[in-house]
This record gives structure tokens, sequence and C-alpha cells, in this order.
């Protein structure tokens, strides 16, 4: 009897000396007779990166958690999940698609191979490259170039280097440029605006018909942004004045009603268009063609811009 107890209490007592050495046997192991994984907390050395690894031997994927809550997601398909905020001390190269639900940062450059999803903005110190789509839930700031294969979204995109993409969509109306507005700190949104003969680099409110010195209309009526700003020294500097594309202008139809096609000029009334009816008096002076109606008085139309 006295022996038999022995024996059943051999295999607590050995668990109990490897455990107290710093050793976790995995309960896989004891229970099928298999010999137990070794893991050091401390680290390791001599592994074989062939046979031994991190992870999973079947399809499930590895999850990673801290305070019993998934941090990161690992499966053999779909993308690698990070389920915070990513933060990288080093160039950063990941050969599928990834997906981070919070902001990520990186302090050198980040390739993906794949498509790449992030829940808040991104932060690059270097460049920043994906073979793919680029997704960024709020603003992205690229250090360095920019290159992405397919389609790139964010709410506000920073780079300073190089940007190459294969479709690049802007979601505003017009391609604008901020100018100092010479006479006036500001004047309203749809205004149109001519080249100051006095200010260099200026401009001021038109005020006279067939003017050969318009150079604009001043952004943000009807709530139409601009798309593309071109910056030359501070982003503050002056009035975004859209210089091509859609925007809505200030229009003055009292003497002859305006209809889509027809080309708009400057005006008696200050910062308002009206339509061209002395084609030779137009020449030079043409803001751009109408792409709405206003039969009569004065109010906002939607003006495809083209300087002519």
């Amino acid at each position: 009897m006295r022996s038999s107890f022995r024996s059943s209490r051999a295999p607590l007592v050995v668990l109990l000396v490897l455990v107290l050495t710093g050793i976790l046997l995995t309960v896989t192991g004891v229970q099928s007779g298999v010999p137990a994984s070794v893991w050091s907390l401390k680290g390791n050395r001599g592994t074989d990166p062939g046979p031994e690894f991190l992870g999973t031997s079947d399809n499930e994927p590895l999850i990673i958690k801290t305070n019993s809550t998934p941090v990161m997601t690992l499966g053999s398909v779909g993308p690698v999940e990070v389920h915070k905020a990513l933060v990288a001390h080093d160039d950063v190269s990941v050969e599928k698609d990834l997906r981070v639900d919070g902001s990520l940062t990186a302090a050198g450059g980040v390739t993906f191979s794949g498509p790449l999803a992030v829940g808040g903005s991104a932060t690059i110190g270097g460049d920043l490259s994906v073979s793919g789509q680029a997704q960024f839930a709020q603003n992205a700031e690229v250090g360095g170039n920019l290159a992405v294969s397919g389609t790139a979204t964010a709410t506000a995109v920073t780079v300073s280097g190089t940007t190459t993409t294969g479709v690049l969509e802007v979601t505003g109306g017009d391609l604008a440029e901020p100018f100092e507005i010479s006479g006036s700190s500001t004047i309203p949104a749809g205004a149109v605006v001519i080249i100051d003969d006095t200010e260099s680099g200026q401009l001021s409110l038109s005020a006279t018909e067939y003017d050969r010195r318009v150079a604009g209309v001043v952004s943000g009526a009807g709530g139409i942004r601009p798309g593309l700003v071109l910056y030359r020294q501070s982003p503050s500097a002056g009035q975004h004045v859209a210089l091509a594309g859609r925007v809505y202008a200030l229009a003055d139809a009292s003497k002859y009603p305006i209809r889509p096609g027809d080309l708009l000029t400057t005006s008696s009334d200050p910062g308002r268009l009206m339509k061209v009816t002395d084609y030779q008096r137009a020449q030079g002076a043409v803001v751009g063609k109408a792409m709405s109606t206003l039969e009569t008085g004065k109010g906002l139309v939607l003006v495809l811009v083209s300087l002519q």
C-alpha cells in the first residue's frame, strides 16, 4: 500500500519541481504523454525557426490579449488585425493586409504588400507604400513619399514628399489657391475677384463689366469646399480662390437671364457675374460657363470655372 501511494504522488512532485525551476509545461503535453514544450519568459536560445514557432498549427487564428481583451489577431486568411493603436519605433513591413482599429504611428518607413485600413489617424516618419487601397478614418501625415497602387481615402492627407497613386479621389468641388485680398480683410464666398493692378500678387473685388483682369471666384459658397488647394506660403494667408472646377458664384440676372451653358463675365455689380452678350468684349474676360439657372434678380449660380 505504501509503495502504491508513493508511485501515485511521483508525477505531482516532478511537476512541482519543474514549475519551481521556471519551466512551463503545456497541458497538452502532460495529458498526451508527448514531451512538453518549453518556453522561458526570460528569453530563449538555440531555437530552430523551422519546427519551432510561436503560433497555431491548425487553421485557427492566434489571438494576443492583455487584461483578457484582444489586442491583435493573426489569422491564416484575412488581414492582420490590431485592435488598438499601433506604434512602431522603426520601419514596418507587412506582407498581407493590415487593419488597425486605432491610430498608426511609425518612426520609420511603412510598406504593405496588401491593402491598409486604419480606424484613426496615421503618422508616418518615412515613406508609406501600400499595394492596394489605403483607408484612413482620420488624417494621415507622411514624412516622406506616399505610393498607393489603389484608392487612397482620408479626411486629410499631408505628404512632405511625392505622392504616387493609381486613383486619387477628391471630394471637394474646385482647384483653389489662397490669395491676399487688397482693400478688405475678407469678402464673401462666391464673390468674383480680379487681379489688383496696384498691389503685386494680390486680388480685389470685381466691379466693372467685361474686366479682363478677372482671376476667379472665392470658394466656399453653396456648401462646396475646395477639393484641392495649392499652397505657396502659409496655408492661412488670404482666401481660397477657385481657379478651375465647379463653384457657386454670386450672379446678377437683372438684365439677362442666366441659363446652363451661358458664358459668364464680370458685371458692374461688385463681385457678381453676368451673362456674356458682347462676345468681342468678352475675350479674355470670361470666368466660365453656367451650370444652373437664374432667371432674374440676384443669387447664386453654379459655375464651371474656365478662365478664357
